[in-house]
């Protein structure tokens, strides 16, 4: 007898485990009262009364929950002790499209060899699969209940990510899956259908690459040397077939002509195991294959990743590795690691001699993102023809010999497009309309200096957090009130000063916040930032304060005003890769003045804009509903002059 628990009702229902709770109580005493519980302790039901019990009273949000009971029941746990045997036994019932229990032997194998899913599912494992008629009878019957194999195996699949540790570390979220899929769905579009995955996380990812095809949609997955495959790897394996997904033999891949492109997924692997693994697969790269790498960006951008990757990308002075397209991929991928930050390396045209290096950061995990950055890598993954006529939004396009052999392959100030300082100059001159004065300014090579935010912090400012301040403590600004600056007032949602917080309540809920000074900047990642000119505002997490020195730090100081700008501006989220950049105390002292001199100017142009605004809508609306008419002797002048 299938049983099924309290958990497993809800998700058949498609309710939450307490609205299963309230069932029991107010049907109890009803004319149809819900099942009761074949074990008290352990609230376990008989799966076949509670969908007969759903399907009479129409309760839940599942219409067809009386056939999908055994989807949610005991059966899937029992089934799940022999997963190798579950699994192949699904791919046959897909691929033949018949009953298992009286499926022969022999159409099994030769449908198995017919589709090329020997690979992962041998003669052997065949004849032994078939062999237990109870198992067989299961399966027929989670097959009626999914409707097919494919989508019974979807359901282990899902089932046996959640539950298997090997599978749960190796987890991208839903969302992420679905943009890193389409991201190597327009790759393989682009270029080679021949794909090969490296890793239990690959697998996953070309998983949910299969999720994404259609009917004209067809690549062809080449399988590793699966010695020992663990039932969970099978099972994977196993999907990709019953998704119609072509196999092929890692040996036959070898001896093939078609472009391969290799995909290595590690999420927090060892420093030294992750750089010899990439090394043994750009080692066997043909000069039409690509690689595409995803781990986490302590290795693949940040110094700390230095010394490893000058071993692989410049193992010698005079060459550099095939690494065409570097970048860093937006936060929060990782089911189970939501801090982790990962990047991605695609390796491609060995005749090229450019690297890009971007940012995607802060791109929408969505398809627009996905798009976007695909964009990027298809054309980087080209060679230089395309790299130099493509653009690239938030990067750097340099020589490879000098790139690969940085202490870090972030987007950093340093390695943005070079701006001309005549040009610059000649572009002020042509906007000045008075302001600049007689400043004497000139144009001069650069000698822009940046320092990491994190020793800026620590040595030429402060960054200071902001206060937990509830929304519903806020309200219009009333004698006795503290003004508050947050996310609001930095995206230009609320003009500051219009939120405050009564100063006797700020001290109970944020006893410890602290107020700004004048020249504070106060900012969020991802979202902007802001010069506080007055002082004394209140700040709401998760904006928060840097507060630049007053004195001057190894002859260059930091601004207000410059910090403001270079906070604004960057790409990334995590503020250990922001650079800052520091002034020389000449430069200090023309910034502020002429900083007060335009934002004075931008004041009066924005009162004379409002008050254009304000005289345009009554002008209209007096001519409009009558209010305002022209005078009869001035209409009969101007007719008279005319004539």
């Amino acid at each position: 007898m299938a049983t099924i628990t309290m958990q497993g009702i809800a998700d058949l229902a498609g309710v939450k485990r307490p609205v299963v709770s309230m069932w029991r109580k107010r049907f109890a005493d009803s004319g149809n009262p819900f099942p009761a519980p074949l074990d008290n302790a352990k609230l376990k039901f008989d799966a076949t009364e509670v969908g007969q019990w759903l399907r009479g009273t129409g309760h839940g949000n599942n219409p067809d929950a009386h056939l999908e009971t055994l989807l949610h029941s005991s059966s899937i746990a029992d089934a799940q002790e022999d997963l190798n045997t579950t699994s192949a036994l699904l791919l046959l019932s897909e691929l033949c499209g018949e009953s298992i229990q009286t499926l022969p032997t022999q159409v099994a194998v030769d449908t198995a060899v017919a589709v090329g899913a020997q690979p992962v599912l041998t003669t052997p494992q065949i004849e032994q699969a078939l062999q237990d008629p109870a198992l067989a009878q299961a399966i027929d019957e989670l097959v009626e209940a999914a409707y097919s194999g494919t989508g019974a195996l979807d359901g282990f699949y899902s089932k046996e990510r959640l539950r298997n540790p090997e599978l749960n570390r190796e987890t991208f979220t839903a969302q992420a899956e679905a943009f890193l899929a389409e991201i190597l769905s327009e790759v393989m579009r682009s270029g080679s259908r021949v794909l090969a995955p490296h890793g239990t996380a690959a697998l996953l990812l070309v998983n949910a690459l299969a999720d994404l095809l259609t009917e004209d949609d067809h690549i062809y997955v080449v399988t590793e040397e699966l010695a020992s495959p663990t039932p969970s790897q099978l099972l994977a394996w196993r999907r990709l077939v019953a998704k119609g997904v072509t196999l092929i033999n890692f040996e036959d891949a070898l001896r093939g002509s078609e472009p391969t492109t290799h995909l290595y997924v590690a999420f927090d692997p060892a420093s030294g195991t992750f750089f010899n693994d990439i090394e043994d697969l750009v080692e066997d790269l043909d000069l039409d294959d690509q690689l595409i790498v995803i781990g986490p960006t302590r290795l693949l951008l940040d110094s700390a990743g230095a010394p490893g990757r000058r071993n692989l990308l410049t193992p010698h002075p005079d060459y550099t590795e095939r690494l065409r397209y570097i970048t860093e991929l937006p936060r929060g991928l990782s089911r189970t690691q939501t801090r982790l930050r990962l990047g991605l390396w695609a390796f491609g045209s060995p005749q090229s001699r450019l690297t890009v290096t971007s940012s995607h950061a802060c791109a929408p995990v969505t398809s627009v993102g996905a798009n976007s950055l695909a964009s990027d890598l298809a054309a980087a993954l080209d060679g230089d023809g395309s790299i130099t006529v493509h653009a690239f939004p938030n990067s750097a396009v340099r020589a490879s010999r000098y790139l690969l052999r940085r202490e870090s392959l972030s987007l950093t100030p340093d390695l943005l497009p070079p701006v001309d300082g005549g040009e610059r100059l000649a572009l002020i001159w042509q906007l000045d309309d008075g302001i600049m004065g007689d400043t004497p300014l000139i144009a001069t090579e650069s000698d822009r200096v940046t320092v990491p935010f994190s020793e800026a912090a620590q040595t030429r400012g402060r960054d200071l957090s902001g206060s937990l301040i509830p929304d519903d403590d806020l309200t219009n600004p009333n004698p006795g009130h503290v003004p508050v600056l947050g996310v609001e007032e930095i995206a230009g949602n609320s003009l500051p000063g219009t939120r405050t917080i009564d100063r006797l309540l700020l001290e109970k809920v944020a006893p410890r916040s602290r107020f700004t000074k004048p020249g504070d900047v106060i900012y969020a990642a991802g979202t902007g930032a802001m010069v506080d000119e007055v002082g004394g505002n209140a700040v709401q997490t998760p904006a928060r304060i840097f507060r630049c020195n007053e004195d001057p730090y190894l002859g260059r100081v930091l601004t207000p005003e410059v910090v403001c700008q270079d906070i604004a501006t960057q790409a990334h989220m995590e503020r250990g890769t922001w650079q800052l950049r520091p002034v020389t105390p000449q430069a200090a002292e023309l910034i502020s003045p002429l900083a007060a001199r335009i934002a004075a100017r931008r004041a009066e142009l924005e009162t004379e804009l409002a008050n254009l605004a304000t005289l345009h809508e009554q002008l209209l609306n007096g001519l409009a509903d009558g209010t305002l008419n022209v005078e009869e002797e001035s209409l009969e002048s101007s007719e008279a002059g005319s004539e």
